[in-house]
């Protein structure tokens, strides 16, 4: 039997990483209690799930009693090998106090150490004096790491009944030649396409043909109630041009009295209704072509278990999540001007949510159509966030 013998880390992947690259029967983790409880029932369900483990066990080792530490360790190997089980040491991630003691321990027990480079995707051996060696004498796998397994692995799940209709094939048939179409028309609508975005939302609504038509009195109305930055006819009828040259909307007729138009499709209308959408879909689209796995519109559930419920599950929506190898990008798109609030909002949640989902190995980038002050700039660089401003 070949044993993993591990240090619980505090970083999951960093816990599983040796057992997705190489066949191992059993895995025994050493840690403190906290630690354990902590990920004991994510680590068992994932090991004999997704890496073919047939067991999992945990020993629990004091704090800071070096001489307590170290004897526990040595329960823990001789009871391995005295079922005939041959043992390999895993430092990945360990804590500075208890490597030294499995290293010193593992000598004298002639057994193989190794280290698992998360970001390299590398094993590094030190094998110095020992009997065996794990990139010889284990079969390799690859379990291919994939986003659903990640969250899960974190304690989460995302939830994909709340998951928008539109986003479940974005880039399918003519959504791809679409997007683009809807992107184009965002920029050239600049600092004025949220506020376009909320008056077909709020004051265009189409019938079951999607057909729209509404008296100017209404749209002016409607349009002082949202108190954006179009507010008068004129304005909107300029950008409601821009829509129509690029084939969004269709038969566009505007009179003093009323303006009527056609949706292209719902997908469309679905787009415009929702702002943020352009940018997010582009970014996607961009980000698809670089990743292994990407997902748009991602809601992330913090405790794993899904009651379908509006208003009982904990959600965070995180707009572009992406991964290569066993490194995840959370991706958050705005779109428009951001104020101190919006920008200081944006930084924190998705600190926050890369930090529960994708640990210190989370790469956290912010894509704004327009800059944010100085002041968030470097806020975000001590949070270790990249700021990308898209353009065309």
């Amino acid at each position: 039997m070949n044993v993993l013998m591990k240090f619980i880390s505090d970083e999951p992947i960093e816990n599983v990483v040796t057992c997705m690259n190489y066949k191992l029967d059993r895995v025994v983790y050493f840690g403190q209690f906290a630690q354990i409880e902590r990920q004991r029932k994510n680590l068992e369900s994932f090991l004999k799930e997704k890496c073919n483990v047939t067991s999992v066990a945990f020993r629990v080792l004091a704090n800071y009693d070096f001489d307590s530490i170290e004897n526990e360790i040595r329960k823990g190997i001789d009871f391995e090998m005295e079922k005939g089980g041959k043992c390999f040491f895993d430092i990945t991630g360990g804590e500075a106090l208890m490597v030294t003691a499995f290293s010193m321990i593992a000598k004298e027990y002639y057994a193989p150490i190794h280290i698992y480079n998360v970001r390299a995707k590398k094993l590094v051996e030190i094998n110095e004096g020992a009997v065996r060696e794990i990139s010889s004498d284990l079969e390799p796998q690859k379990i291919r790491y994939n986003l659903d397994m990640m969250v899960r692995l974190y304690g989460g799940a995302i939830n994909y009944y709340f998951r928008k209709d539109i986003n479940d094939d974005p880039l399918k048939g003519d959504n791809k030649v679409e997007l683009e179409t809807m992107w184009k028309v965002s920029k050239r609508c600049g600092e004025n396409w949220n506020s376009m975005c909320e008056i077909f939302r709020n004051c265009l609504e189409p019938d079951e043909d999607l057909n729209v038509k509404y008296s100017t009195d209404d749209i002016c109305r409607g349009m002082k109630r949202i108190g954006g930055r179009i507010r008068t006819l004129e304005q909107l009828n300029e950008y409601m041009d821009y829509f129509a040259e690029y084939g969004i909307i269709l038969d566009l007729k505007t009179t003093e009295e009323s303006i009527s138009f056609r949706y292209k499709n719902r997908n469309l209308k679905e787009y415009l209704w929702m702002g943020g959408s352009a940018l997010e879909l582009h970014v996607y689209k961009k980000e698809r072509q670089v990743s292994e796995d990407c997902k748009v519109g991602v809601h992330l559930d913090w405790d794993g278990e899904l009651h379908y419920t509006i208003g009982v599950d904990v959600l965070n929506e995180i707009d572009v999540l992406s991964l290569n190898g066993y490194i995840p990008k959370f991706i958050s798109c705005k779109s428009g001007i951001l104020n101190s609030k919006t920008a200081l909002r944006a930084l924190y949640e998705l600190d926050v949510v890369a930090g529960r989902f994708g640990g210190k190995y989370a790469k956290k980038v912010l894509v704004t159509t327009e800059e944010i002050g100085p002041i968030y700039q470097d806020r975000a660089a001590e949070m270790g966030i990249e700021l990308v401003v898209e353009k065309e």
